[in-house]
């Protein structure tokens, strides 16, 4: 899988506070990075305790469920997209399961016929989650 915005990661676990969570959170992306998900239950399949929510996004619990990840999942890309890493007091303050709107209704809506460039897909698959 390829990951997007491992930096939000690192910032996370650079954070004094959060300082134990880089092991964990080091494992877990070099597992996500070798996967091969096509479907939430590959990722059961690996995580059990996972958790699948709506809107193709998936809860990790990191560090023997001391912090949570939320991560936005395109199966068919092959692509992983951090949205959130904090505690389970963070986590209770956010709208884990994102929201929607039109745009992200039709940005993936692609016509295979054509040839589409890759770049056009990933400044698709940006504004996609920018605006979930």
């Amino acid at each position: 899988m390829r990951i997007i915005s491992i930096k939000k990661l690192k910032v996370f676990w650079s954070d004094s506070r959060f300082k134990d969570s880089e092991q964990s959170l080091r494992a877990w992306y070099a597992e996500a990075k070798n996967a091969k998900w096509s479907n939430p239950d590959d990722i059961k399949k690996q995580y059990r305790n996972a958790s699948i929510i709506s809107n193709n996004r998936v809860v990790f619990n990191i560090k023997g469920n001391e912090y949570r990840l939320v991560v936005s999942l395109r199966y068919e890309f092959k692509i992983v997209y951090i949205r959130f890493i904090g505690t389970h007091k963070q986590y209770d303050k956010i709208n884990a399961e994102g929201g929607g709107g039109a745009l992200s209704r039709i940005l993936f809506t692609v016509n295979y016929s054509i040839e589409i460039d890759y770049g056009l897909i990933v400044l698709n698959f940006i504004l996609w989650f920018i605006n979930n």
